[in-house]
């Protein structure tokens, strides 16, 4: 491509040729003050110095596809525009400058420069770098920019809305001087994989920031992070792996509703404590694995899980605290609630958790027992020559008490069960009658069986 490089001194003479680049040295006012002499200009290469009167005559270019203006110097500038009066500070791409622009591609000042709000709106813009030399970018920057395919983004704060809406935007790279995505910074973008793992600096992000992405099927978290709002994921249905930050004491509320299938235990975590409000409402997940550390379920955090078939809260050895419609829509009545034999009667009996078809875990392992059911099966009691003899597994004797009584109701006894589930003693049987032993406790209804005393 030819190349023509014209000083200040012949701008205003100069013929522009359709389709060349242009290298132009100017300083701040040239560019307002002449704008027709850039008017046939596809590719502009800038150096010098302009202000914000010379930034809003190039947005209005219909022909600069291509700008370069990493060796300008953005000077201050008062002046008036749409009748009334401004004053643009220096350094600064000033409010709407490029909004709606036919602007494709643009690259930014090497010295530190802001971006100010919808200064892209609605752009043509295809691809962009942000460099760590920008200093802020204001809200709704690139937000809808409708052919924007590819972002590379290496300054410290991407701003509110920043790209919202771009829905062509598959592509973003990230690096390491980002520390902050605003709220809705990326929502309802067509980006299909997020990788965040070069933001080492990333501390938060902002609610909604990745919502309505409906191509989104990957996302990975840097460990850093130590805010996230509300709902960043809502509402993204094809998302099925996310790699979140293991320093997260609370699922944020809404964050993964609407995105049926992200695996829940993934991030259902040891050092979780709280579930926030709808945060997993609507997961597609069959079983669940709660972590010790959890101490409350939130408003719908649980709720429309139509899949759920199985909750696993052995390691808990408290009943966490569960607010009203935390499950709600999730067939609870079908769903099997596995719990450490301690707290089986606390889950029976608190709010939300009751509904749950409860089933309980012995203290060495894993296996699953229906105490009432278990205790019909492995009580073995005898009665022989004078003397009563039982056996119970281990894992169902704490608490457990005993009594044995004649048909006529006659009681012969009452006992405590030994820790070890062996018991024996003497009463007053008579041989060839028929007597009840029962057996019962605070976490298991009373059992009975009939004994034929030898």
């Amino acid at each position: 491509m030819k190349v023509y490089t014209i000083a200040i001194s012949l701008i205003f003479s100069a013929v522009a040729v359709v389709g060349y680049e242009r290298e132009v040295a100017v300083t701040a006012g040239d560019i307002a003050a002449r704008p027709e002499a850039f008017a046939g200009d596809n590719e502009l290469v800038l150096s010098g110095s302009v202000n914000a009167a010379d930034l809003f005559a190039l947005g209005q270019l219909k022909n600069l596809k291509t700008l370069n203006i990493s060796n300008i110097k953005i000077e201050s500038y008062s002046g008036e525009r749409v009748e009334n009066r401004y004053n643009y500070p220096s350094a600064t791409i000033p409010d709407g400058a490029f909004a709606c622009s036919t602007i494709e591609n643009i690259v930014f000042p090497k010295i530190p420069t802001a971006i100010g709000q919808h200064c892209f709106l609605t752009s043509a813009l295809k691809s962009i770098s942000i460099p760590s030399t920008i200093t802020n970018i204001g809200r709704d920057a690139f937000k809808e920019c409708a052919f924007l395919e590819a972002a590379n983004i290496d300054t410290e704060n991407i701003a509110e809305d920043c790209f919202r809406g771009c829905k062509a935007l598959k592509t973003v790279e990230f690096g390491g001087n980002v520390k902050t995505v605003a709220a809705n910074a990326f929502r309802n973008t067509g980006i299909t994989s997020l990788d965040l793992k070069n933001a080492r600096a990333l501390e938060c992000l902002g609610e909604y920031a990745f919502a309505d992405c409906k191509a989104l099927t990957k996302a990975v978290l840097p460990s850093g992070i130590r805010e996230t709002g509300e709902g960043v994921f809502f509402n993204c249905p094809e998302l099925q792996s996310v790699t979140l930050s293991y320093s997260l004491k609370t699922i944020p509320a809404l964050m993964f509703a609407g995105s049926p299938n992200v695996e829940a235990n993934d991030h259902i975590i040891e050092g979780v404590e709280v579930f926030g409000s709808y945060s997993f409402e609507g997961n597609n997940t069959t079983r669940l694995e709660l972590p010790s550390t959890l101490m409350k379920v939130k408003t719908g955090s649980m709720g429309g899980m139509k899949k759920l078939e199985f909750i696993d809260a052995g390691s808990l050895k408290h009943v966490p605290e569960a607010e009203p419609g935390a499950f709600k829509g999730t067939p609870q009545k079908n769903v099997k609630l596995k719990t450490f034999y301690t707290t089986r009667l606390e889950f029976c009996n608190a709010p939300e958790w009751k509904y749950f078809d409860i089933l309980t875990v012995t203290g060495d392992n894993d296996a699953i027992i229906n105490p009432e059911e278990d205790i019909k099966q492995s009580l073995l009691a005898a009665l022989e020559e004078g003397r009563l003899y039982v056996k119970i597994a281990p894992e169902l004797s704490p608490g457990l008490k005993m009594s044995l009584h004649s048909l006529a109701g006659n009681n012969l006894g009452h006992w405590q069960m030994p820790v070890d589930g062996n018991f024996e003693t003497s009463v007053n049987a008579s041989s060839g009658n028929v007597y009840i032993f029962t057996v019962a406790s605070d976490k298991v209804k009373t059992t009975a069986i009939k004994i034929l005393a030898k």
